[in-house]
């Protein structure tokens, strides 16, 4: 077995679940029994092969992986009433366990445990009641006494749509944006609108000169009535100044604009 092969797979090894504390004699025995002969290394041990071919692949044990695809550092992440794909595995998990941070701080948001078996990417129902802009998620992965604890990419802003329709209203009929309310408005003002079918949903707000100010919402929602808010703040969380914007509502093939006012 060659020197660097075998230094390189035991720096791997260490770094495992329950290799810390592993002995030289323990670590010597377990390669070993990984090592194999072939046409090339004739009868084992000698000189020039050692103890044999050693395959890092199989000697490593499997530890599985996980990752956040989203939301991306910097992005606003609307929660809402569907599942959104948020994670990634490389290998298998008995559960995972997802927490969130509303001030890039304290993970003591819970939002939901999942449990084997997970489709990849891993969808989870993520229905948050606040908005910030310091919001972080964090995961936490089990298998047996394995456990990989990850972070989103950074900080993201969290928005929450809010549904307003009443409870046994009839199900919209047609896709319609109302006026924001109140309008001209300091420093808030609230966007509603009515989903008649399943569909992509995206709110934006844009500068009169048709420059992107804000991405309020996109996500997929299911028939109702929703509403959203806007704070006068562009996507980095700055005040944008006073002035004429218009916010966009697309649905599907759908789209609708209203003009609003921003005074100081």
């Amino acid at each position: 077995m060659a020197a660097p092969h075998v230094a390189g797979l035991v720096a791997l090894l260490l770094t495992q679940p329950g290799w810390a504390t592993a002995g030289p004699t323990y670590i010597m025995s377990y390669l070993k029994s990984h090592s194999r002969a072939d046409a090339f290394t004739g009868a084992l041990p000698n000189d020039t092969w050692g103890s044999g071919k050693l395959d890092a692949r199989i000697a490593l044990p499997s530890v599985p992986s996980l990752r956040f695809i989203s939301p991306a550092r910097g992005s606003t992440y609307t929660s809402a009433y569907g599942r959104s794909d948020l994670l990634s595995s490389g290998g298998s998990f008995d559960s995972i366990r997802v927490w969130l941070s509303l001030d890039a701080c304290n993970y003591d948001q819970y939002v939901t445990t999942m449990r084997a078996p997970f489709r990849n990417p891993i969808q989870v129902l993520f229905a948050g009641r606040d908005t910030t802009s310091s919001a972080r998620l964090r995961a936490i992965g089990y298998r047996g006494t394995t456990r990989v604890d990850v972070f989103s990419d950074g900080l993201f802003t969290l928005n929450h749509p809010m549904p307003t329709g009443v409870a046994g209203e009839e199900q919209p009929l047609s896709f319609t944006v109302r006026p924001n309310r109140p309008n001209p408005f300091n420093p808030k003002t609230d966007i509603s609108f009515d989903v008649p079918e399943r569909e992509r949903v995206t709110v934006r707000v844009y500068s009169t000169d048709g420059r992107l100010v804000r991405r309020l919402l996109d996500n997929e929602l299911g028939p109702g009535r929703y509403g959203t808010s806007w704070d006068g703040t562009n996507g980095s969380g700055a005040a944008v100044s006073s002035g004429i914007y218009f916010f966009e509502v697309i649905a599907g093939s759908e789209r609708a604009s209203r003009r609003m006012t921003l005074i100081r």
